[in-house]
């Protein structure tokens, strides 16, 4: 009998958006062979958080990279996680002020510089510069859905079905949402694979050995080095032995790689193909990069904590990376059950958006409580999980600890 999530953490349940992060879950476990699952929305949004407190030892310090800077007419959300982005800077700024100069972490400069500029030009020369810089102060209107389903077109020739065993997930994904995705997935009883560059393994393995863990725990894992045909034809082996792809890449970094998901239904009818992105594959957004934290604030969710505590704040610790991890979840089991033959787009923008949207129409006050509870105590979230961050129950594969066991599969054909 599945266990009802929902109710596992009642204090824990009045965080933001913990409600739409236990509906999708139910649905998900509903429909898997799931048995006795004492995972929560809650835990799934949370963790993070809490694990690098107890880490630490100082809730206070800041774990996330973004911040809410006003400019001359609004606030925006600046999220800067890599030393590129802080490089990018005179850069950025560099068309109203000269000889800019800003140091690694120095926020306080940067807030001086944009507080006498305007939003519309840092967000323009942000967006061609590759940086994650979003409006932070306003709520868009929903999207009708929080995927987007593209079915595949031109089918050949009839369905062909995989051999007798476990679907199987190809994780090309890296940080958090796609890695969630897949941990779900294979929680449901799939095979899944990661794969890894060569000289860009997943980011989240500079981080919290802990969460990093909970999110890649029995996974196989593959390194391959994309810059060599003989990386780019292994990559193409294990599409072609999917039944779920998860990347969460800008569409082009395949494209260069001469791989095209919408053409794969050739070969592969019954193959879901999950796109993870900041604001989605379409409408000039597919090359926009977003991060957890600026695509929630863009999406309304600091709109909706001014309103209900007259502060503009960060709202979760980078909460559209787990709550969109759900959703693709959910999204890629129902497809792959369906039949598959589908391109999944799922952006953290959407995912937000929508759900935050599907809140506020149930009960307004529910989701402005829910902020005030984070603006209050975000720095003390261990009140609401008693019994600690969850941990890991398997192994955590090393990087590339798979590759000659899977490549002699797939030279066999045993790997199907």
């Amino acid at each position: 009998m599945v266990q009802d999530i929902t109710h596992q953490k009642q204090s824990a349940d009045t965080l933001p958006l913990v409600a739409s992060a236990n509906r999708a879950l139910t649905q998900f476990i509903q429909l898997t062979d799931i048995k006795d699952c004492r995972i929560s929305g809650s835990d799934l949004l949370y963790e993070r958080r809490l694990l690098h407190s107890l880490a630490t030892q100082s809730p206070h310090l800041a774990l996330s990279s973004c911040r809410l800077l006003s400019c001359a007419d609004r606030v925006l959300a600046v999220n800067l996680p890599r030393d590129l982005d802080w490089e990018l800077l005179p850069a950025w700024l560099g068309p109203w002020r000269d000889h800019v100069s800003i140091k690694r972490g120095d926020w306080s400069t940067l807030a001086d510089y944009c507080r006498q500029l305007n939003a519309a030009d840092l967000l323009a020369q942000a967006h061609l510069l590759g940086m994650a810089v979003a409006t932070a102060d306003q709520l868009p209107p929903p999207p009708s859905e929080p995927v987007h389903r593209q079915p595949f077109h031109d089918i050949s020739g009839p369905a062909t079905r995989r051999k007798a065993g476990p679907p199987v997930v190809l994780d090309l994904s890296s940080l958090w949402a796609g890695p969630l995705c897949g941990y779900l997935l294979q929680q449901a009883g799939c095979r899944v694979i990661k794969v890894e560059g060569l000289n860009r393994l997943d980011g989240a393995r500079r981080g919290l050995a802990d969460f990093y863990h909970l999110l890649n725990q029995g996974k196989e894992s593959v390194v391959l080095d994309f810059k060599t045909e003989a990386g780019i034809k292994r990559l193409k082996q294990l599409i072609a032995i999917a039944d779920i792809v998860i990347e969460a890449s800008r569409p082009r970094a395949l494209r260069n790689m001469g791989i095209f998901a919408e053409q794969l239904a050739q070969t592969q009818p019954r193959l879901v193909w999950l796109s993870i992105t900041g604001y989605g594959r379409n409408g000039g957004q597919e090359d926009r990069i977003g991060f957890g934290d600026d695509a929630a604030a863009a999406a309304g969710l600091s709109q909706v904590m001014f309103e209900a505590t007259g502060d503009y704040q960060i709202v979760g610790d980078a909460i559209a990376d787990p709550l969109t991890g759900i959703q693709g979840a959910l999204a890629g089991w129902r497809s792959h059950l369906a039949g598959g033959n589908a391109m999944l787009s799922v952006s953290l923008f959407d995912t937000v958006s929508y759900c935050l949207h599907q809140e506020l129409h149930s009960n307004r006050e529910a989701v402005l409580q829910s902020c005030r509870q984070w603006s209050r105590n975000s720095n003390n979230l261990s009140q609401y999980f008693a019994a600690g961050p969850r941990l890991p129950t398997s192994y955590c594969a090393s990087p590339g600890q798979h590759n000659e066991a899977i490549f002699s599969a797939l030279d066999h054909g045993s790997l199907t």
